[in-house]
């Protein structure tokens, strides 16, 4: 009863504190390594060709909608893309915005027109249908207090997408890595921290990158690219993700 109790005690305290103050202290100084030669080599032609990006959008607004059909109408709905990087994953979605605190993202993302929030405090508490954190949560130092402060901007009926990577590294290695991976999870684990943060998990399920998109987007149209993509990319189980999908409590 002592070990539930503080568990109670700490998502209340979770619910209760205010978003701003806590996330100054996880990312409103991004460190340096998260700079331009971070993002070209990990999204690399993604930052020049428009094309190859809005195929790419395309693409992961299909594995969503795919793996999480009953929700594909809520998915319409306004939709923030928190750490969002490069934004594609949510390029594809309507009535988006980001959110992201590296200089060349903002920069980039105001670039192509995207709505770009720069300071917690500038983000509308309790807005949002949908919260997007596509392989982000993994950098911060306090992803525990995040998934807490992340109920602050989206509504009652608010819903969390989580995209976080697959660990697959088991050999040892003392010195840091250009992926900057600070945590990883199971469906289990990231269930239990889901719901101490005051989530509901509602699907779980491990999705993959495309193979061949490029090369499939200049021979076909647009929508059998991404299909034919998604079908080579789970065969070859390409940039294997986990897929988590919560609700909201209370």
């Amino acid at each position: 009863m002592k070990v539930v109790g503080r568990h109670l005690l700490l998502l209340r305290i979770c619910i209760q504190i205010e978003p701003s103050n806590i996330f100054y202290m996880i990312t409103s100084n991004p460190p340096e390594h998260y700079n331009e030669d971070y993002f070209l080599t990990h999204y690399g032609p993604l930052v020049v060709d428009d094309a190859r990006r809005n195929l790419l959008s395309q693409y992961w607004r299909f594995i969503l909608e795919s793996h999480a059909g009953h929700l594909r109408e809520d998915f319409q709905k306004s939709l923030l893309d928190y750490g969002a990087g490069s934004g594609v994953v949510s390029a594809g979605f309507p009535n988006t915005a980001c959110f992201d605190v590296s200089p060349w993202s903002i920069e980039f993302l105001s670039r192509k027109d995207r709505t770009v929030y720069t300071k917690l405090e500038d983000i509308p508490k309790h807005a949002f249908s949908n919260l997007l954190c596509s392989h982000s949560l993994e950098h911060y130092e306090s992803p525990q207090t995040a998934l807490c402060d992340f109920r602050e901007f989206v509504g009652a009926d608010g819903r969390l997408i989580l995209m976080l990577p697959v660990e697959r590294g088991y050999k040892v290695r003392l010195e840091p890595d250009s992926d900057q991976h600070l945590y990883c999870w199971n469906f289990q684990t990231i269930g239990n921290l889901l719901r101490l943060c005051g989530w509901k998990p509602i699907l779980g399920e491990i999705v993959f990158g495309p193979f061949m998109l490029n090369t499939l987007g200049k021979l076909v149209s647009t929508r059998r690219a991404v299909k034919i993509a998604a079908i080579l990319g789970r065969l070859r189980r390409n940039f294997e993700s986990m897929l988590v999908v919560a609700e909201k409590i209370g």
